[in-house]
């Protein structure tokens, strides 16, 4: 009997693109590793620095578009209008992709402006230059992965989207730009994005030609996109804060330590989006057609889930910390106490992430928007006061602390929610 008959279809959903996020994760440590490696902790930290403000672009420039196509898609599916899925795919991948333009030119002209705020100015303005090229292409790999998302394909959109950035980045920057030093690591990131979106296109365009299936109203994108958008920015306070205000205080090698402890963790995050986004398209299916009771009952399941997997990452990880970061390199062993810290922010956010996304996918995400508006100042002014004295670890407690407390507010305002659902039955 084949695999996939003997257990149920949500088990394997959920083993499948818990694998491919556990493919991506360990596709990142493994760059993270070449790079430090082969660039040292100083070099690393630059490159550190211009994937950071990557990051930051490639969040602000869709404007919560990408969020809200998982959604509409989702909810189109779950009637069957495929006519009305293209047209939603169309759109948000143009949108995203002009939106990412812009944000390419303004990193291109001001990246000597951003690059004062570090120590080693020129070689972080010249990272800069590089990175705003993978912006726009990085952009509409963001949202075509978002439409196989809200299709229910979350192990296509990790392998296509979050597997070949690092493989291709990797392999190119090991075979052909090493010797360019932290140039040559944008300059395959940059490559890597052109063959994400190319491959993602490619099947987004196959899995969704001539399916029958007629136009409906009431779909937008830019509907509830603001708050989207804004939890979207917030989410910015993982890591890339952190990078950006030690950037400020710190040194490259101060860039450098923490960067390899939020790269060691923060991975982890995926394998708990790995579950959030086998339900979201189902959250918002069963929201669609006003099938309230079963949506109780998928949420729990995802609670359960996302549980058992953020026990299980806290504890294996917290054994292998040192072997881990000494693939690094031993210098990179006094990102240790850093690292657990992060560590604690990101298996929280992966057992409480399913509740952030019920509120997205049934039209309440003003209220994650609410809560990422204060943790994001909370982030802020925690890096603020820390990382001066502390450092690297400062911005841990930071940034983990903040990550903590948005959790639990997300968490508290989906069990509200639920109770408001519940009325409706």
């Amino acid at each position: 009997m084949r695999l996939r008959e003997m257990v149920s279809p949500r088990i394997f959903s959920v083993a499948a693109a818990f694998a491919t996020k556990g493919g991506a994760a360990g596709l990142q440590f493994l760059q993270s590793v070449v790079l430090g490696r082969l660039l040292g902790v100083e070099a690393l930290g630059i490159y550190f620095f211009a994937v950071s403000v990557y990051r930051i672009a490639e969040s602000a420039a869709p404007c919560g578009v990408t969020l809200s196509t998982v959604r509409e898609i989702g909810a189109a599916r779950a009637t069957g209008s495929w006519s009305t899925i293209r047209t939603l795919a169309r759109r948000s991948a143009f949108f995203c992709l002009g939106a990412g333009l812009l944000f390419s030119i303004g990193v291109w002209l001001g990246s000597d402006s951003i690059a004062r705020a570090f120590e080693g100015e020129h070689r972080a303005g010249l990272a800069l230059q590089w990175m705003a090229l993978a912006i726009a292409p990085g952009c509409g790999a963001v949202a075509l992965a978002a439409v196989l998302r809200g299709l229910g394909k979350q192990s296509t959109a990790n392998i296509l989207g979050s597997m070949v950035v690092p493989l291709v980045a990797t392999l190119i920057f090991v075979l052909w730009t090493r010797d360019q030093s932290y140039v040559g690591a944008v300059k395959a990131f940059i490559f890597a994005q052109f063959a994400a979106l190319a491959a993602l296109a490619i099947f987004v365009t196959f899995l969704t030609r001539g399916k029958p299936g007629a136009a409906e109203d009431g779909h937008s994108l830019f509907r509830g996109a603001l708050p989207l958008w804004i939890v979207t920015i917030a989410s910015l306070g993982n890591d890339s804060l952190g990078v950006v205000m030690l950037g400020l205080f710190g040194t490259p090698t101060d860039v450098g330590i923490f960067g390899v402890a939020a790269r060691l963790a923060l991975p982890l995050s995926f394998l708990g989006a790995s579950i959030q986004a086998v339900y979201e398209p189902k959250f918002a299916g069963l929201y669609k057609t006003k099938n309230y009771t079963d949506l109780h009952k998928e949420f729990r399941t995802s609670l359960r889930h996302s549980f058992l997997l953020a026990i299980g990452m806290l504890l294996s990880m917290a054994l292998l910390a040192e072997p881990l970061l000494l693939l690094f390199g031993e210098e990179f062993l006094g990102a240790k106490p850093a690292f657990l810290v992060m560590l604690l922010g990101t298996c929280a956010m992966a057992a409480f992430g399913p509740s952030g996304s019920l509120m997205t996918m049934t039209h309440k995400g003003h209220y994650n928007a609410w809560v990422a508006i204060a943790s994001l100042p909370l982030a802020a002014g925690l890096l603020y006061a820390l990382v001066p004295t502390y450092g690297g670890l400062g911005a841990a407690v930071a940034i983990s602390g903040a990550l903590i407390v948005r959790t639990l507010a997300q968490a508290w305002a989906a069990e509200l929610h639920l109770k408001e659902m519940k009325l409706k039955i």
